[in-house]
C-alpha cells in the first residue's frame, strides 16, 4: 500500500515538474513575441516621424523659393 502511494506522489510530482517546464516555455515564447512586436511598431512610429520630419523640410525649401 505505501508503494503504491509512494509512486503516485512520485507521478504527481513528475507530471507538475513537466507542466512547469511548459508554462515557462510558453511565457518565454508569449514575452519574445510581444517585445518582438514592441519594436516593430517603435521603428514604425520613427519611420513615420522621419519622413513627417523630411516632408516638412521640404515643405520648407519650396516656401522659401
Amino acid at each position: 500500500m505505501i508503494t503504491a502511494f509512494s509512486t503516485a506522489s512520485v507521478v504527481i510530482t513528475i507530471l507538475f515538474a513537466i507542466a512547469i517546464v511548459i508554462i515557462f516555455i510558453c511565457q518565454w515564447v508569449i514575452y519574445f513575441r510581444i517585445e518582438r512586436s514592441t519594436l516593430e511598431v517603435r521603428r514604425s512610429r520613427m519611420r513615420h516621424k522621419m519622413e513627417r520630419h523630411s516632408r516638412r523640410g521640404d515643405l520648407m525649401k519650396h516656401a522659401g523659393r
